[in-house]
């Protein structure tokens, strides 16, 4: 039996995708849907504008994942989270695979995540005769040593499992199971720029079908259409690039990346940086807090760029699927992005060429219409690196996403 393809809804955001997706699941009582969304405040619109009920997994005591077994034996309308269908097991698998479900994933899913291992963990599991690899560099555990109790426990578990793949001799990556994708009786994925993240080379890694299509609004009704590029030179008088405060901030092309911020000959200048940014907020754009949306390396560098009146103004720099930010204005976007480079070596290992500009542009691009853009109101950025204002600048003066970034 040929597989069905996936359904990529691929729209820029504010399009009325979840509108769609409401008006869609109403429309069909006789069917059983799986709504898939990374937040809690995302489902609970789903439960309260969707005409039939929806039931979301609770722990009850034994853990959400086994109530969500109960609920696909039981309920015909479930909406949960990302981090739960993370985690589907095989038990799980089996209930989707035989109770024709219909999927609708609100963004994109994490499916590819390096793993955090000591540098001699695998020439230590492998000496122990506790792992080989296969052909693939799949990481497998001897079934005779399943119930070792060490230090690498949670690592034992994912490689049982088979979500483990080798990329060098020190490093790991986590992958979803791609036959989740072959279970759904259908699978509608709601997204921006499908076409440049890692979820796509996925796609193409596992040779995973797929169509795109874009939203269309009707008089309040939503409808999916043949898929069309945004053109997106409106926005260039929606987004206001601002290109001051640059002076003492290093402008070249890796500056403000994470590993930029690791360094220690480089905290004079993120001491300038943090000067920077209060400058531009408090006397440039002379907003306040609530007016704020900024973003870094979280992990190395929020802490040594927070100030007074806008530490809690942020908000991840990947971020997707969060409209809670639809009235800011005044945006700082202080990181320069790239893939985790133990990602972009597996699929090198694998022979998929993966594109950093366009996928820093897409990041960015995503981060931007959390604020009040997505709305068609004015916002104003201030983009310390140079590399990342010149995407969005050119991504400005282009027609669509296609045409910049290649």
């Amino acid at each position: 039996m040929e597989e069905k393809p996936v359904t990529v809804v691929d729209c820029i955001p504010g399009s009325g995708k979840t509108s769609w997706a409401i008006q869609f699941m109403d429309a069909h009582p006789e069917k059983r849907f799986l709504y898939i969304s990374p937040f809690l405040e995302e489902l609970d619109r789903i439960e309260k504008e969707s005409k039939l009920p929806f039931v979301q997994p609770k722990h009850k005591g034994v853990g959400k994942l086994q109530n969500l077994k109960s609920l696909l034996e039981n309920c015909s309308r479930i909406a949960a989270t990302h981090k739960l269908f993370q985690s589907l097991d095989e038990e799980c698998m089996d209930l989707i695979r035989n109770g024709e479900i219909i999927l609708i994933l609100d963004e994109e899913l994490e499916v590819i995540e390096p793993v955090n291992i000591e540098k001699d963990a695998l020439k230590i599991l492998e000496e122990a005769e506790c792992i080989t690899f296969d052909e693939e560099n799949k990481i497998i555990w001897n079934p005779e040593k399943t119930d070792y109790d060490t230090a690498y426990n949670s690592f034992k578990e994912m490689a049982l499992n088979q979500l483990l793949y080798k990329v060098d001799s020190s490093s790991v990556v986590w992958q979803y199971p791609p036959k989740v994708f072959s279970l759904f009786e259908k699978i509608y994925i709601m997204t921006f720029q499908f076409d440049f993240s890692i979820f796509k080379e996925y796609f193409a890694l596992y040779k995973i079908p797929y169509i795109k299509k874009s939203i269309i609004e009707i008089n309040g009704h939503y409808e999916i259409s043949e898929y069309k590029a945004i053109d997106v030179r409106k926005y260039k008088e929606l987004i206001k690039i601002y290109d001051g405060l640059t002076e003492k901030i290093p402008q070249t092309k890796n500056a403000l990346s994470a590993s930029w911020f690791q360094r220690p000959g480089n905290a004079e200048y993120i001491r300038q940086l943090k000067k920077c940014i209060a400058n531009y907020i408090r006397n440039v754009m002379k907003a306040k807090s609530e007016n704020v949306l900024w973003t870094t390396n979280k992990t190395y560098g929020k802490t040594k760029l927070q100030g007074a009146g806008y530490t809690k103004a942020f908000l991840t720099f990947n971020a997707r699927a969060v409209n809670t930010y639809a009235d800011r204005w005044c945006l700082v976007y202080a990181l320069n992005v790239y893939l985790h480079p133990t990602i972009l070596k597996f699929f090198g290992n694998n022979k998929i060429e993966f594109n950093q500009e366009q996928y820093a542009l897409a990041t960015l691009i995503q981060w931007i219409f959390r604020s009040r853009v997505r709305k068609g109101e004015e916002v104003y950025i201030f983009i310390p690196s140079l590399r990342m204002r010149t995407l969005l600048r050119e991504w400005l003066n282009s027609k669509n996403i296609e045409s910049a970034a290649a």
